[in-house]
């Protein structure tokens, strides 16, 4: 009975290795290595590949070169994927290794990227090289559409323009020309319509007017069309936000404001009364922007009082009900004919 089971379990065990040895020893059928996975090995799936490596040129506005045209991209690894899938004529997994590439001039480099294949990880060579899009090419001309002429412009406005000029170099807008001029500058715009856009973003966030004027530049023939360019004259206010004004107003009188954001209504706060109040520039005479002052508290009871900092001598602090303040503490004033007012 020992014998038969001993045998039995010679069987099993005999029957086992020859199963795992067939699953464990399975080979590529051209060159004979052994396969994990898949019908061929990585080396041999790579020559039986119709597949020639893409050439894909980009520029620095995020554009490629696809077909004779140029074409807006958010991912260049999306851009890659779908040139391999093209090119090796199925539709394929593509793992992409971290690179580096910056797109100027000169610029160019040879990626190697993985296919999953039957299972199998071939890798695949992919050309990446810089090419000058149109919009460089406009970039680098005297072309313009549009001249915005900016006056007295202020520092906000400037930074403000060059934010909202590198969100639309993607779309081919750029400034090609600057002319210093007495009280501004004259900008010149490859694009009057987008010009113009940002010519009323500056008037609803500064407060600026704005008006704008078509100038016949040329005719058509082949359209029969005149061609305009656009000009806008975009004028600031005195005054930007956190600063401090006084000014007469309808039906309000003279007011002392800080400015809390400016606008087609300029918002603030009355440093007399401490009241929020929306005022529009058109309808404030005799605005002026008062100076802020450092000083120091020189007193804390029974009131607040500070150093006038062109007198040296102490002052009450008309609006300090609102604000804890120490003894020696070094605050911004502002001097008017109210008398002196703590500002932010």
């Amino acid at each position: 009975m020992d014998e038969e089971k001993a045998g039995h379990d010679k069987y099993i065990y005999k029957r086992e290795r020859v199963c795992t040895f067939y699953m464990v020893n399975k080979f590529c059928p051209k060159c004979g290595k052994p396969l994990s996975s898949g019908d061929l090995c990585s080396d041999c799936t790579s020559e039986t590949l119709e597949y020639t490596p893409p050439l894909i040129q980009v520029s620095e506005f995020d554009r490629t070169f696809y077909k004779g045209s140029w074409h807006h991209f958010h991912d260049i690894e999306e851009v890659i994927k779908s040139r391999v899938i093209e090119a090796l004529g199925k539709e394929v997994e593509i793992h992409i290794p971290p690179f580096e590439f910056t797109p100027q001039p000169k610029e160019k480099t040879k990626l190697q990227v993985f296919a999953i294949i039957d299972g199998e990880e071939i890798p695949l060579e992919v050309k990446l090289s810089y090419m000058q899009c149109d919009y460089g090419q406009k970039q680098k001309t005297t072309y313009f559409e549009g001249i915005m002429q900016l006056r007295d412009p202020h520092e906000q406005v400037f930074s403000f323009i060059d934010k909202e000029m590198k969100l639309l170099a993607p779309k081919g807008v750029f400034i090609t020309k600057t002319v210093e001029q007495k009280n501004g500058v004259d900008l010149y715009f490859t694009n009057k319509t987008q010009m113009q856009l940002l010519g009323q973003k500056i008037s609803s966030k500064f407060g600026a007017s704005m008006s704008a004027h078509p100038q016949l530049f040329s005719h058509n023939h082949q359209t029969s069309k005149d061609i305009y360019r656009l000009n806008i004259l975009v004028t600031l206010p005195p005054c930007v936000s956190k600063d401090v004004i006084t000014c007469s107003y309808p039906r309000k009188g003279e007011l002392l404001v800080q400015i809390r954001s400016m606008g087609k209504i300029m918002q603030g706060v009355d440093l007399l009364t401490g009241k929020t109040v929306g005022l529009e520039l058109k309808n404030c005479t005799d605005l002026k922007v008062l100076p802020k002052q450092m000083t120091t508290i020189s007193s804390i009871h029974p009131s607040v009082g500070v150093l006038d900092p062109e007198t040296f001598q102490e002052e009450p602090l008309k609006n300090s009900s609102h604000h804890p303040f120490e003894l020696g503490q070094k605050i911004s004033v502002i001097k008017s004919s109210q008398g002196l007012f703590f500002v932010e």
